[in-house]
């Protein structure tokens, strides 16, 4: 029943240690029900979409210090378009099924961090499932610190 398909990414950042940067990936829901943000999720009475940092699931991010939590970096969809990824969708916190998500979100590399290459995993999940719902898509941003 639930089903994501990657569309696009921000390009590969190259950050200043101790600087911060933007980045966002979309995700179509391919599901054959919503997706809902925090902010719509229990006026539905349903489970809240989030992108979490994967390769373990959940594991703790150390460019994710402004992020709710360390293993979420938002709550809420950034944007939802209608499946041409591109039109907005009516309904910016509600993704109905063929709808494309933006997961928008800042990092920062710490200023003690090694210069070099970092890869952040990432993958959508339905919060309150034993295993997220969604399948892992291999999603990654590539982050060089210098």
């Amino acid at each position: 029943r639930y089903g994501a398909q990657f569309v696009r990414q921000s390009n590969y950042a190259d950050v200043a240690r101790g600087q911060t940067s933007a980045a966002y990936l979309d995700i179509k829901n391919t599901s054959n029900i919503p997706w809902y943000d925090d902010t719509t999720a229990s006026a539905n009475n349903a489970l809240p979409v989030h992108m979490a940092t994967s390769s373990p699931i959940n594991r703790q991010s150390t460019l994710g210090s402004a992020w709710p939590t360390r293993n979420r970096p938002n709550l809420n969809f950034s944007a939802v378009y209608e499946s041409d990824g591109t039109t907005a969708a009516a309904n910016q916190h509600i993704a109905q099924p063929g709808q494309v998500v933006r997961f928008g979100f800042t990092f920062t590399v710490p200023s003690g961090a090694a210069t070099g290459l970092y890869r952040e995993y990432f993958q959508p999940i339905v919060e309150g499932t034993p295993d997220g719902a969604l399948p892992y898509l291999g999603t990654y941003l590539e982050i060089g610190a210098h």
